[in-house]
Order: C-alpha cells, then sequence, then structure tokens
C-alpha cells in the first residue's frame, strides 16, 4: 500500500455511492439530471462525493462514464433504466449481506461485479460500478458498460472458481 491508499469498508462506500447515484440521477430533476449525464457522455470526470476515511481523511471522488462497450444507442433512458438496475442489485447485496464479488486490477482498480442488465429487443447491455485510487485524496468512481458476450464468459468463469473452492 502505497502512502495515499486509504482503506474503505466496500459495503458503506456502496452504500454511500448508490445513494448520491440516486440523489444525481433520480431525485434531482430529470433536466439537472440529463446535464450530468451529457458531462459524462462527454468525457468530463465529474465532481461527485467526497468520502470520510477516518484518520485517512477526506477522499474526493470524480465520476466518469465508460460507454465504449455499450451496444447500440446511447441515450439517457436506457443509462437510467440500466443504472436503476445495478443500483437495486448493490442494495440487494448489502440488504441480504450476500458477496459484492469485487474484482482487482494490476492498476488497483476495484470492479464490483454487481451488474445492472437491461435486456431490449435490440440489445443486451450490461453496467458495472469500480473505484480507483487516483492521487492522494483523491478517487475516480467509475460507470462502465461491459461487453454482454464477455461478461457473460467472465461471470461463469468466476462462478465456477467459486464453486471449485
Amino acid at each position: 500500500m502505497s502512502f495515499h491508499e486509504i482503506s474503505l469498508n466496500p459495503e458503506q462506500f456502496l452504500a454511500a455511492f448508490n445513494e448520491q447515484l440516486n440523489n444525481r440521477f433520480y431525485a434531482l430533476s430529470r433536466a439537472e439530471s440529463k446535464i450530468l449525464y451529457q458531462q459524462l457522455i462527454d468525457g468530463e470526470p465529474e465532481p461527485f462525493m467526497q468520502i470520510d476515511a477516518g484518520e485517512g481523511g477526506e477522499v474526493i471522488c470524480d465520476l466518469v462514464l465508460d460507454y465504449s462497450e455499450h451496444v447500440g444507442k446511447m441515450s439517457f433512458s436506457k443509462f437510467r433504466k440500466g443504472l436503476a438496475m445495478m443500483m437495486l442489485n448493490i442494495k440487494n447485496r448489502l440488504d441480504e449481506k450476500k458477496s459484492l464479488n469485487p474484482m482487482s486490477s494490476d492498476t488497483g482498480e476495484v470492479l464490483f461485479n454487481v451488474p445492472g442488465v437491461l435486456q431490449e429487443t435490440d440489445a443486451t447491455n450490461v453496467i458495472v460500478c469500480s473505484f480507483a485510487q487516483a492521487g492522494p485524496g483523491r478517487a475516480t468512481l467509475k460507470l462502465m458498460y461491459l461487453n454482454p458476450e464477455s461478461y457473460v464468459q467472465a461471470a461463469a468463469a468466476v462462478s465456477d472458481q467459486i464453486a471449485a473452492q
């Protein structure tokens, strides 16, 4: 752990993240939420929330959106539907005290394998969230679309590994 890394409780973090997503995309007016959505679509990191890390101090978190693997035409309505599914799945996992299935990358990014899946007649899209420290007191929260075909294969491999343990 380098000098600027902090330790966060994943359950508390995701509960706060879910609450802030709700505040920014559902509690605000549709017009206000759509402004944030458009800024994310334009690739701009948006100041999103602060986390109290105890002795580690405050962590300022930016929100970004990676929709490079989104299938079909991207729209605000579809984004909100998929996001709502992910948020509901996170809430259910937290309420039931089930695993959040975190997966760490070599870069230190933690992906929470709790997807929102939006099935439509012409396409299926999978959205998940991740957390990565970006420096002292800074972090990036990412909403990302995953290739649904690759996601199904990867999820099956993880399930097989868990079952084998």
